[in-house]
This record gives structure tokens, C-alpha cells and sequence, in this order.
């Protein structure tokens, strides 16, 4: 979900923590287990934390022997008051605004708070903390229950009813169900033989039937020009090649699968073809990549560069299963 998250942002990161060692050493750890730590560190460009600001800053009074002081020490330093309420809830929130007070406080840029935030990159984190990530046990699923108990409101205390799980796969599932659509188009088959002039002969109309609704997912994933700059002459339409981060985690499984193409609603310089396409992966980008047909409704040359159009132009929905 992190990972998702932080892709679908396209751009780079920086991870700001309240210190470093309380939450690394576990993300790190579960990202390594599942081998996804070269991914990870392509989109965080650095890390940094609040107890390392404050120490810049010179807030000895806060520091109990070695001891980092926790966020709400910090945050009601900043504040001036001594009942600060700090939750799972609103502890992110609670650093955002403290960052934001320090930096207006001392008239911090945002380059010079990550130079005075022990600011470090993934691969320096890991290298100087490695025993500790090592030592972190990731926890794994809870073996799946036999069984539920279901406990209705008309049985007498006591008595409840016990339903049997049988547990499959997802790929399994959707190869029910596919099985199933095939019987129910054979059969709507034999039924239309005798009435060939029912099906649809022309180009429009099997793209109106294509591009239906139903077909594709209503999630969207935005996408984004690939690095470079491509130019395309007036009323004409030319193929260019859009990464989709937020899918990049799912590669694997989508790779050679349709999705349908549209344009974003506010990306405007030029129309973009709504038109299924497939997901590829790209020969020189990590990002999974899809082609789509853009047109210059102008006459005059629209240039398109990834360094000035750094918005999404188009969106992607998967086909539904």
C-alpha cells in the first residue's frame, strides 16, 4: 500500500520521520523480505527526522541522557503548553505542524531543513544499520481459519452454527469464472446463428461495444510521459509511450494485458484517443509503460517535454475479470 502510494505520486520523496531508528529498521526489514527494497529506494530519495532538526537547532533541554526526545516533547516544546494529545491517529499530522512552526520560526527554506535533519540516503541507512535490520523479525500471516461461528440472534445461549471454509487463490477464482462466461457465450452463441445480421460488421460500432463500461474497471491510474521530448505537427496524431507508476508493483501479473486509455480531464494541449491498449514493460525505465494515440487538433507544432509536463495526461483502467 506505501509502496502504491508513493509511486502514484510521480516524482521522488523524502521520507521526514520523527527519528529514524523507531520506524526504519521494521519498514526496511518487511520491504527487504519481500524484495522490494530497489523499488523502494528508487523513490525515496532521502531520508530525514525531527530529532536530528532539533538537535541542529540546539534544543538541548529536550535530551534525557541519550535518550531522543519523543514527538510530543518536541511538539509541546514548540508550542509552549504541557498537554499535548498525541494518537496513532494524528501523530503525522502533529510532526507535519511542528516542522512547519519550526521553519517558520527560525526561517528555514526547505534545502536547509533537509541539511540540518540528518538527512541520509537508503542505501548509507541500511549500510550503517544492517545488524539492526537484521535482527527485526517480521511477522507473518496467521494461519487461515478451519471455520466460522455464527451466533444467531433467534438460537438459544449457546448454540451457534459452524461454517466450513475452503480457502483457494485468486487466479483460481477468476479461472471459475472465466469458465463460467465461456459456457454462457457458447450458449448465446448457438442461440444467435440463425441471425447473423444481429452482429456487429462495423468498426464503430465494435469500438462503441469495446469501450463500454462494464469492461474495465472504475479505479483509473494516471499516466505520465516517458523522459524526453516528442513533437507532433499540426492535425496530425502520433504514438508516444506513457509510464504508470502506481502499477509498477503489479508488472508481473498485467504485463501483455489490455487497459483502456483516456485522456486526464484537466491535461488539455492536445486530444488524447480513448482506446484500449496494452501494458508493457519498458526497456529503459522500471515503470510499466502503455501506448496511446495523441492528436494536434492545431495546426501549429505542439512539442511535449517530460521536464515542463510533469502532470499526468492520461489515465488507465484494467479490464475487469
Amino acid at each position: 500500500g506505501l509502496l502504491i502510494f508513493l509511486q502514484g505520486l510521480g516524482e521522488s520523496v523524502v521520507l521526514f520521520l520523527h527519528n529514524k531508528d523507531t520506524l526504519l529498521p521494521t519498514l526496511l526489514a518487511k520491504i527487504n523480505h519481500y524484495e522490494l527494497f530497489d523499488n523502494f529506494r528508487t523513490i525515496v530519495h532521502c531520508c530525514c527526522d525531527l530529532s536530528g532538526l532539533a538537535l541542529t537547532l540546539r534544543m538541548d533541554n529536550l535530551w534525557s541522557g541519550k535518550d531522543h526526545p519523543n514527538l510530543r516533547a518536541i511538539a509541546e516544546n514548540v508550542d509552549g503548553c504541557n498537554d499535548k494529545e498525541i494518537s496513532q491517529e494524528n501523530a503525522s499530522s502533529v510532526l507535519g505542524t511542528t516542522l512547519s512552526k519550526l521553519m517558520q520560526k527560525n526561517e528555514l527554506t526547505i534545502q536547509r531543513v533537509l541539511e540540518m535533519s540528518n538527512k541520509v540516503s537508503l542505501v548509507q541507512y541500511m549500510t550503517a544499520k544492517v545488524n539492526v535490520i537484521k535482527a527485526v523479525k517480521v511477522e507473518f500471516k496467521a494461519r487461515k481459519p478451519d471455520l466460522v461461528e455464527l451466533i444467531h440472534s433467534h438460537q438459544a445461549f449457546g448454540t451457534s452454527t459452524q461454517v466450513q471454509l475452503i480457502w483457494t487463490t485468486l487466479e483460481e477464482i477468476k479461472k471459475m469464472l472465466k469458465s463460467s462466461d465461456k459456457k454462457s457465450a457458447s450458449n448465446a452463441s448457438v442461440q444467435d446463428s440463425g441471425d447473423g445480421d444481429n452482429e456487429l460488421k462495423n468498426t464503430a460500432a465494435a469500438k462503441a461495444k469495446l469501450l463500454s463500461a462494464e469492461n474495465w474497471e472504475t479505479k483509473t491510474y494516471k499516466c505520465f510521459l516517458a523522459p524526453g521530448s516528442t513533437t507532433i505537427n499540426g492535425d496530425e496524431s502520433k504514438s508516444l509511450e506513457l509510464r504508470v507508476p502506481a502499477l509498477q508493483l503489479r508488472l508481473t501479473e498485467l504485463r501483455g494485458k489490455y487497459a483502456l486509455v483516456e485522456k486526464h480531464p484537466d491535461f488539455s494541449l492536445c486530444h488524447i484517443e480513448s482506446e484500449p491498449s496494452t501494458i508493457q514493460k519498458s526497456d529503459l525505465s522500471m515503470f510499466p509503460i502503455i501506448s496511446v494515440t495523441a492528436r494536434n487538433t492545431t495546426a501549429k507544432i505542439l512539442t511535449l517535454d517530460s521536464k515542463d509536463i510533469s502532470e499526468p495526461i492520461a489515465t488507465v483502467r484494467l479490464t475487469v475479470d
